[in-house]
């Protein structure tokens, strides 16, 4: 199974938000926080409260977890 399918198939959660999140903090090892928890299950959340190396190393995680799922 590839894409978001896989990701629908592997997190169990109603909201794509959430599967998102466990994706993301499982496949790239970054936290960030639904935006169901927000009101929108459309979005994520990051915090910006560390160093721009930090920051820009999530990033680049968060670019390569999601270029898998192409």
């Amino acid at each position: 199974m590839k894409g978001w399918a896989r990701v629908e198939e592997q997190y169990k959660s109603e909201f794509s938000s959430s599967k998102l999140t466990s994706f993301l903090l499982e496949e790239a090892k970054v936290a960030v926080v639904p935006g169901i928890a927000f009101g929108s299950d459309n979005h994520i959340r990051l915090s910006f409260a560390t160093s721009d190396k930090n920051i820009a190393e999530g990033v680049k995680r968060i670019e390569a977890a999601i270029s898998t799922l192409a």
